[in-house]
């Protein structure tokens, strides 16, 4: 078999992948041959598709007389979605990485689906509004997640909140995501400057990453795990862990669905508000949820938030009088 007639049939699988329209009797015009050489060619191509249990088939359009390669579901349609929504309810990916992300989702549904749930979305693409950054994620989050699995440490540059950059050497624990952005728990080994700790890093933040030879001893063992992190934080903030006890007047499981952790611990009365506990919750993360829920929360305990929240509260009640 000559060169052409290997690579024919090759080119015609790949228009049709690509999700062209292919007219066979305009296809055998352009490529010299007869109309057979088409029908043998689309034959295989079908024989392929079935014997390899790739998730499509040809189908015929009898109105222009074409063929083309309808896609089958390998993903369940409420759930694709579902994911979609998702991806652009987050914010957290430039336009364009949301665009590849719908489109990776919609590529493991049918045809006819995927047009379905693209219409869906047509008006939330559009209007999709990313976070400032707009700093390429996927790749990153792929590099750390590996980095995180074979326990690589890693040298970084970071830019901080008020554009100053550090270098820094550590080893990464942990990825996950909260409100926007994603961060990365990275472990950090007592050096003359501070003890051994963990903190959390914003991966948008990261300038560059380069493996290191260094190693860092980690007890994987007392790792705290991502799931726990997002019982007792709230928008990332880093804190001392600590329980408290507050009064709220507020919707009870908007309190529930923020800190998973938390019971209540006394039913509320048209006269009396609903105490709830939270066993363990950062107190950095906490104070900022509860001055955002402005009069609606009261803290019980400990004393010591209590006095940070009213210097807070007078700090801001200060800052208006003025």
């Amino acid at each position: 078999m000559s060169k052409n007639n290997i690579s024919r049939p090759l080119h015609l699988a790949l228009k049709l992948m690509s999700g062209e329209h292919v007219i066979p009797e305009q296809w055998a015009i352009e490529n010299d041959v007869s109309i057979r050489s088409v029908q043998r060619d689309i034959s295989n191509i079908r024989e392929a598709l079935g014997t390899m249990h790739y998730p499509a088939e040809l189908v015929a359009d009898q109105k222009i007389k074409s063929i083309a390669i309808a896609r089958k579901n390998t993903f369940d349609s409420p759930a694709a979605l579902t994911l979609a929504k998702l991806v652009l309810a987050s914010r957290a990916f430039n336009k364009d990485e949301m665009e590849q992300l719908v489109a990776s989702i919609l590529g493991m549904m049918s045809t006819d689906e995927a047009d379905q749930i693209r219409t869906t979305l047509r008006n939330e693409q559009l209007a999709y509004t990313p976070v400032t950054h707009h700093k390429d994620l996927i790749k990153l989050i792929w590099a750390i997640s590996d980095y995180i699995d074979t326990k690589q440490t890693i040298a970084f540059t970071y830019t901080n909140a008020q554009g100053g950059k550090k270098k820094l050497f550590g080893l990464p624990t942990g990825l996950l995501f909260d409100t926007y952005y994603f961060y990365v728990i990275i472990h950090f080994q007592a050096t003359e400057h501070h003890a051994e700790r963990d903190a959390y890093y914003r991966l948008d933040r990261f300038d560059s990453i380069e493996p290191e030879s260094r190693h860092i001893a980690y007890p994987y063992g007392e790792r705290l795990e991502e799931g726990a992190i997002r019982q007792t934080n709230n928008l990332m903030q880093i804190g001392k862990t600590i329980q408290v006890e507050f009064d709220y007047t507020g919707l009870i499981s908007a309190a529930l669905d923020k800190f998973p952790n938390a019971k209540i611990k006394r039913e509320g009365t048209a006269d009396i508000p609903t105490r709830i506990r939270i066993p363990a919750v950062t107190d950095a993360g906490f104070k900022m949820w509860a001055l955002s829920q402005g009069a609606r929360v009261t803290v019980v305990s400990p004393p010591s938030l209590r006095d940070a929240m009213m210097q807070e509260i007078n700090q801001m009640l200060t800052q208006y009088q003025n």
